[in-house]
């Protein structure tokens, strides 16, 4: 009996975590189209199509991640090969002044990450506010 509960118990959790893996990849994509439209002013046929991309590539940089029979690098490589395939299908979806915005914006938010991961971090991008006397 002891180990039948426990069987349950873990089919369960199995069940919730891929749920939830499931609805993560719905609500990233779903994040992600929203962001670009309001940064980009899509079309709705650009945001359909953008959402079914974003949807796509996430869907199946997840099952990369998850592929056990993939070594560390080849799953790099893969993800990357992902991201360059979504660069090129955006820049059929998107206008070229709205890619060259997207492209902009993504290299931006790059950098940030490279010196956080670096541990160089620049305190030059903070402001420091004194503390209010009350």
């Amino acid at each position: 009996m002891k180990n039948l509960k426990i069987t349950l118990g873990t089919l369960l959790l199995t069940l919730s975590v891929n749920f939830t893996m499931a609805q993560t990849i719905e609500e990233k994509a779903a994040a992600q189209t929203e962001q670009m439209d309001i940064q980009l002013g899509l079309a709705s046929d650009q945001k359909a199509n953008i959402a079914a991309l974003n949807h796509a590539i996430l869907s199946k940089i997840e099952s990369i991640k998850n592929d056990p029979n993939m070594s560390e690098d080849l799953k790099k490589q893969s993800i990357d090969g992902n991201h360059e395939g979504r660069m090129d299908m955006l820049r059929e979806i998107l206008t070229p002044e709205q890619f060259d915005t997207y492209k902009a914006s993504e290299e931006s938010a790059k950098k940030p990450k490279e010196k956080i991961k670096g541990n160089n971090l620049n305190l030059n991008n903070f402001i420091i506010v004194p503390a209010s006397e009350e």
